[in-house]
């Protein structure tokens, strides 16, 4: 190459980059002036030639890489590491993944007067630059955009970690979490209403499930990693797990009733009751031990048949009866009205002694049914409430507290009510505490391995960190599902110590390092 043919070369690049350059400074220059600039480039490093002159031969790749494309990469890199970092200091992550798309588009028009190779390594330096140098920043507000379900932002944003492996196991875990965090508060804001109605932990998890998976589909095209998460749910805790042994539970619960029904069939039975059962595995329902309860003559023959059948269909499980969060119903016989008093089971056991006796005294009633008085008082006091039943004597006004065992009670024959179906099956107090705590107990210790997966995650990005600086980044990634106590933060670091997931420094006791 001639010293003119390179002197033509430089002063060809100098003018090119110096538009190149208004044009990222956003200063004024006419497109056609860049145009022309970038076909001299095409003209001349391209094809071959300058002008109007007819080409000999090709310019060598290596002029067209040494005196353009690489400066032209280094300043365009350059370029987009400022912009991006400005943008989103200023933009939400929304408006960034529009002005992304931006760029990248304006890049490809302008490739079209460049070698195919500068283009691909060009549109691979703006992909890997504004999506990889940014990634914390997308982590930060996806698990916002999963909460308010905007599945419009979260499929551009998928699009643009599609071929990012690391990127996307980032975004399973949060997902994972997510899903986890939202069962969580679902059950615990129905446990009340759950304990005397177990269905209802089941619709809740359902609900949860199917808005996860109308997330994953519709923003995440049903990406299996991510349908993955959905199923695994929760940094492994098996909490969809859990849902499916529940759900699995009722629909097994609707087979069972029909197969009993045939066994009665077959054994020429019948039970005088409308009577149907839920199996519940221990393991997947976060109910208390239930205390034994002797069932009203009415009701044993239809127990003591199903508790045969399914000794003869399981021999090697335990049927425990949960008296106290069964349901059924009682129709009034005595009243000139007809009512349909919807009732628990323990609610029902005490009523129906009154088929037998016009009178009874709370210690016969305890000797009847053998309740414990934790469980007798609270559904009395309930049955007093509602007026379904009332002292023996009506001039004596007896309070909720002052329930004596000597006391007399008898059905309340002037009973009135404006409607023929009356749900008595109120939670009664002392149940639903101890009921709750224990559904808060669950809830605790999950939050405990939730808050253990998130200090994972974080050393593992971070692999060293300070003790207040761990915290910190614990409380903040958290603070959208829960707030943990300091105190729980720092239990859950020493169990991952204790688990090798953690060590100290040898000379800093305030100091983490990741080991895993």
């Amino acid at each position: 190459m001639s010293a003119k043919d390179s002197g033509n070369i430089e002063v060809v690049w100098e003018t090119l980059l110096a538009g190149i350059r208004q044009i990222f400074g956003h200063q004024t220059i006419q497109l056609s002036e860049l145009m022309a600039l970038y076909t001299i480039v095409y003209d001349y490093f391209v094809l071959g030639y300058i002008g109007e002159a007819s080409p000999s031969t090709h310019i060598p790749v290596n002029v067209y890489e040494e005196y353009f494309e690489k400066q032209f990469l280094i300043d365009t890199e350059h370029y987009y590491k400022l912009q991006t970092v400005k943008y989103l200091s200023n933009h939400s992550v929304m408006e960034y993944l529009t002005t992304f798309e931006a760029y990248l588009n304006k890049e490809q028009q302008r490739m079209i007067y460049l070698r195919q190779s500068t283009m691909k390594q060009l549109i691979d330096i703006c992909s890997n630059l504004l999506r990889q140098d940014q990634l914390e920043p997308i982590y930060a507000e996806f698990e916002m955009l999963l909460n308010n379900n905007n599945n419009y932002v979260l499929k551009k944003l998928f699009k643009l970690i599609y071929w990012m492996p690391k990127a996307k196991t980032e975004l399973k875990k949060i997902i994972e979490q997510h899903i986890h965090t939202k069962g969580l508060q679902a059950i615990h804001a129905v446990s009340v209403q759950a304990i005397n109605d177990p269905k209802i932990y089941v619709h809740t998890i359902l609900d949860v499930y199917n808005r996860c998976l109308i997330i994953i589909q519709e923003s995440f095209i049903g990406e299996r990693d991510f349908t993955e998460a959905l199923d695994k749910a929760a940094c492994g805790l098996e909490y969809t797990s859990k849902f499916r042994r529940m759900f699995q539970d009722v629909a097994i619960s609707k087979n069972m009733n029909e197969e009993y029904v045939m066994w009665l069939e077959n054994r020429n039975e019948r039970t005088t009751l409308d009577f149907s059962v839920m199996i519940f595995n221990s393991n997947s329902w976060p109910f208390p031990s239930s205390s034994t309860i002797n069932l009203a003559p009415e009701l044993k023959p239809a127990f003591d048949s199903f508790t045969e059948f399914y000794t003869k269909q399981h021999n090697k499980r335990k049927l425990i009866w949960l008296h106290q969060r069964s349901k059924g119903e009682l129709q009034t016989l005595y009243l000139k009205l007809k009512f349909i008093l919807q009732v628990s089971g323990c609610q029902m056991s005490i009523l129906l002694l009154f088929n037998k006796y016009p009178e009874l005294i709370v210690k016969t009633i305890q000797d009847e049914t053998q309740m414990t008085l934790e469980t007798l008082l609270p559904v009395i006091k309930q049955l007093l409430k509602s007026k379904i039943i009332k002292h023996s004597c009506t001039s004596e006004e007896v309070g909720e507290n002052s329930l004596r065992m000597e006391d007399v009670l008898k059905l309340n024959t002037d009973y009135n009510n404006k409607r023929t179906r009356v749900n008595l099956n109120i939670p009664v107090k002392v149940e639903v505490n101890d009921d709750s705590q224990c559904v808060r107990d669950t809830i605790d210790k999950d939050r405990k391995l939730v808050i253990q997966a998130v200090v994972v995650r974080i050393m593992k990005m971070r692999q060293t960190s300070k003790d207040t600086q761990l915290i910190g980044e614990v409380l903040k990634q958290l603070s959208a599902q829960f707030r943990p106590d300091v105190s729980v933060i720092k239990t859950c670091i020493d169990k991952l110590i204790e688990e090798e997931y953690l060590k100290r420094a040898p000379n800093e006791s305030d100091t983490y390092h990741y080991q895993a």
